[in-house]
């Protein structure tokens, strides 16, 4: 597949790779690659609402570096998988928020 659709946008049914849909299962709901996305896109709002935009990369990576740690932890101290889940979750939020708010806007 080549997640592009008929009329040359972007398919969004398409997952990253090519070969898994990134919203709905054909047995129905989420695949777990669009469910982790979908989650991953509500912490980002979640964030971006209560804290704001990054003010420079310097926060931006501490936000991440701190986001990692947690992640780290939480996987070295065998804490339970919904709380891995919950860690990566917020590390993949704050990576969207660094590419948004100090990468400027998509490569050219």
């Amino acid at each position: 597949m080549s997640g592009m659709n008929r009329k040359g946008g972007a398919d969004a049914t398409v997952g990253a790779h090519g070969n898994a849909p990134a919203e709905e299962c054909p047995q129905g709901g989420f695949s777990p690659y669009g469910q982790a996305a979908q989650d991953v896109h509500q912490e980002y709002c979640r964030a971006t609402k209560e804290f704001g935009p990054f003010n420079s990369a310097h926060e931006g990576i501490g936000v991440l570096l701190e986001e990692f740690e947690e992640l780290k932890v939480a996987v070295f101290t065998n804490q339970p998988l919904w709380k891995q889940r919950t860690e990566a979750k917020q590390l993949g939020a704050m990576a969207i928020r660094f590419m948004v708010d100090c990468c400027g806007g998509p490569p050219g």
